[in-house]
């Protein structure tokens, strides 16, 4: 016998929200006050000099900042940084944040990444009595760790109860989400084209998500120089929009 409409609205069935869906939804809303809206990857120097300049171009580039830096450097870090938070492995996890801090070679990139981090962690232990989390926030107090957003995404998703991969895929769809975010302010794209980037992504942030999450943290990479010298020379504008 089928489940009931009564008894799939009551939280039963095929059509019931998973426990850790509405965590999720907050942590990913732009509402979220993580400052990660201020970044632009470098997209506005790139915009300005004529080497992104519609919606294919941003949506190429997306995808190659996910194959090359994104999936597989953060999302790694995120995903040993879960793993060591759900083994309250404090040393872990401050291994994986000076890993993942160290990866980040522009200042002005990390230097964003890592006060987006500190924001976030903050943001959810006002919410969220984790002890998990309270050790984290202390090593960031003592200067052993940084914060650095993907380690601090992990760590929070973990004592909100999100699950590992669904945490690798909100740090994805947040990078996407800004980036054509970034774009509408840019007037590169129109609202209509910023979501047909981020459905067309789609499958590029499920990949990465699910092939990060099996991923050790020795097995971290990334190489996107352009876009890291182009960031570089972003912070050595004078009149700008975006940190990066």
């Amino acid at each position: 016998m089928g489940t009931s409409d009564a008894e799939a609205a009551a939280g039963g069935g095929p059509g019931a929200c998973a426990p850790d869906d509405l965590d999720a939804l907050q942590i990913s809303d732009s509402l979220f006050p993580t400052g990660m809206f201020a970044s632009s990857g470098g997209l506005e120097l790139m915009f300005a000099r004529g080497m992104v300049t519609g919606a294919s171009d941003l949506s190429a580039l997306c995808r190659d900042l996910i194959t090359h830096q994104v999936g597989v450097a953060d999302c790694v870090a995120l995903a040993n940084a879960y793993d060591a938070a759900s083994h309250e492995d404090t040393d872990s996890i401050e291994g994986v944040d000076a890993a993942c801090c160290s990866a980040k070679t522009v200042r002005e990139a990390r230097d964003a990444y890592v006060r987006s981090g500190v924001q976030l962690c903050r943001c959810v232990a006002g919410f969220c009595g984790d002890a998990r989390l309270a050790r984290y926030m202390e090593c960031i107090d003592d200067g052993r760790a940084s914060g650095v957003y993907p380690v601090a995404l992990g760590v929070c998703c973990r004592a909100l109860g999100i699950g590992k991969e669904k945490a690798a895929l909100i740090m994805l769809y947040g990078f996407v989400s800004n980036m054509v975010g970034a774009a509408l302010r840019l007037g590169m794209i129109h609202h209509f084209e910023a979501q047909g980037i981020i459905h067309e992504l789609k499958p590029v942030m499920r990949e990465a998500a699910a092939s990060s999450v099996a991923k050790d943290v020795s097995e971290m990479w990334q190489f996107c120089p352009h876009a890291e010298a182009l960031q570089m020379a972003h912070a050595r504008t004078d009149a700008k929009m975006f940190i990066t």
